[in-house]
């Protein structure tokens, strides 16, 4: 349970910092997504004084294996630093190997997912639809033009982020391809050989 302060205020719960990391990020127990592998926290960047996205993936809960949480940091970690109004920021990210828990930072989106907001509007006209498209392509084309070039790998509505305000579109949740494996564990990976490298053709599969 989240705790208030004197004057109402959601106070952290506790101030969760992993090794490598700046001492400035602290997550509050609001739970505010949550998918196949991650559970998502509301978070305050005391630096900056802006509010940020904490997620969480247990390696434990989800039977990952050492070299799959591995892979996943080192993936999440090449998003760090990225700058692109349609790529969603990736501040930090770290494995706690005491709880084998991979820690991600990320800017916040407080609409949710496009698949998300799409549930709660659906009288959507084609102005809108275009508008999301062109945004979606051009967080594409910034990932596909970096040396290397980067591919998202699992692109679809729920790992593309909507900020309702001013419709604004962000790809998300850069680095957890990776586990897409683990999702299709029981059928057939709609993109291919999981055990292939991905590459740029994957996202546009999707």
């Amino acid at each position: 349970m989240s705790r208030l302060g004197s004057a109402g205020t959601e106070v952290p719960e506790f101030r969760d910092l992993g090794a490598g990391c700046e001492y400035r990020f602290s997550r509050y127990s609001t739970l505010v997504g949550s998918g196949r592998f991650k559970r998502v926290y509301r978070g305050f960047d005391e630096f900056r004084g802006l509010d940020i996205a904490w997620s969480k993936i247990s390696g434990a809960a989800h039977g990952l294996s050492a070299d799959q949480m591995m892979r996943t940091v080192h993936e999440i970690a090449c998003g760090v630093g990225l700058d692109h109004p349609n790529v969603i920021r990736t501040y930090q990210c770290w494995l706690d190997e005491d709880t084998c828990t991979i820690n991600m930072v990320t800017e916040y989106f407080t609409s949710g997912n496009l698949r998300e907001y799409r549930a709660r509007h659906k009288a959507m006209g084609p102005a809108a639809v275009r508008k999301w498209v062109r945004q979606v392509v051009q967080g594409l084309a910034y990932l596909h033009s970096r040396s290397p070039a980067l591919a998202h790998g699992d692109l679809r509505a729920d790992k593309i982020y909507v900020n309702g305000h001013s419709g604004e579109i962000k790809i998300g949740d850069l680095g957890l391809a990776v586990l897409v494996p683990k999702r299709f564990e029981a059928g057939v990976m709609p993109e291919g050989d999981p055990s292939e490298q991905y590459t740029p053709a994957v996202d546009v599969f999707a």
